[in-house]
This record gives structure tokens, C-alpha cells and sequence, in this order.
């Protein structure tokens, strides 16, 4: 899940700071340090999992270039300098 390392990234970091993940597994603690505007490295000794976070982390990008009009998108740090338009459903 996402949620928990992404409260804990929240707490001890501030935006645009570094977060290390040297067991990144499938990817969570650095799909949630795109969420909370954090740069990351993230890696691993199982090339599977390296690939899979890879996959995961493009997937999470991809929402955020075209986000669903009723979900105001956070920003990662690749996307801070030129947000992407999003409408909000009223």
C-alpha cells in the first residue's frame, strides 16, 4: 500500500528532498514520494522487482499526465515546473 509510506515520506522530508529505498520491492515508497513532490532511488537485488517497480512507477506518471477530471492530480517532481491542465467536476 501507498498510503503508509506516503505519510511517513510526508513526515520526515520536505518537498523536493531525497527519499531512499534500498529494498524498493514493487515500488510503493517511490510511486509515494512522487505523490509528496519527493525525488527518489529506489533499488533492489531482484531484477523481477526493479522491473516491476519500473512498470508501476511509468504507470503512476501516465495517470498523472492525464488524470481523471474529478481527481486533482499532486505532482511529482518531474511535473512540478509545468503542470498539467486539469478540470474539476462541479
Amino acid at each position: 500500500p501507498i498510503e503508509l509510506p506516503y505519510r511517513l515520506i510526508q513526515l520526515y522530508t520536505f518537498r523536493d528532498e531525497g527519499v531512499l529505498d534500498p529494498f524498493c520491492g514493487s515500488g510503493s515508497a517511490c510511486i509515494a514520494a512522487i505523490k509528496a513532490g519527493r525525488h527518489y532511488i529506489g533499488y533492489d537485488t531482484e531484477e523481477e522487482y526493479v522491473e516491476l517497480a519500473q512498470k508501476r512507477v511509468r504507470e503512476y506518471k501516465e495517470q498523472l499526465e492525464f488524470p481523471d477530471t474529478a481527481v486533482a492530480p499532486i505532482f511529482g517532481s518531474d511535473t512540478a515546473q509545468n503542470p498539467p491542465a486539469v478540470e474539476k467536476e462541479q
